[in-house]
């Protein structure tokens, strides 16, 4: 390894270490500043957080979407949103994603308003929903894809 390379090593390495001691030292700057205060008063205000690992990659976030409802993502260590919990104007919502960004599963409402479960393969097509798109003839279990129409 060249000396260049030792300096650009070190250096990443003191970046990495110095973006962790500031965030730390702002949590800690936080947690001393609240602790005079009543623990029912207390109250965090912004328009998103973010919590990461030891190397600074996102592992959780909660943030409004665009429309500005609420939104939590899980994230594995090379950043992927595995859980997605959100709220819209159709009410609250699950996804599970694979590691490569595919929905196994969303937990939610269906284009009516009811209930739905839909499970996917690991390309992401379905393989099962259960909920009703359609107003009439009620609940429905797919077992197959299905047409455009009827897809959450």
């Amino acid at each position: 390894m060249s000396n260049m390379e030792r300096r650009v090593s070190r250096l990443e390495s003191q970046s990495r270490r110095a973006v962790a001691g500031a965030a730390l030292l702002g949590l800690l700057v936080g947690v001393l500043l609240g602790a005079g205060q009543s623990p029912t008063a207390k109250r965090l205000v912004g328009t998103g957080l973010t919590i990461v690992d030891g190397e600074g990659h996102p592992i959780i976030d909660l943030a409004p979407d665009s429309n500005g409802a609420g939104r939590i993502h899980v994230r594995d260590g090379k950043g992927t949103a595995e859980v997605v919990l959100s709220v819209g104007s159709r009410g609250g919502g699950l996804d599970l994603f694979n590691a490569a960004g595919l929905r196994l599963a969303k937990l939610g409402a269906s284009p009516t308003g009811d209930g739905m479960l839909l499970l996917t393969d690991t390309g992401g097509s379905p393989l099962a929903r259960l909920g009703r798109w359609e107003r009439e003839g009620g609940g429905r279990l797919w077992t197959a894809p299905v047409s455009d129409s009827s897809t959450p």
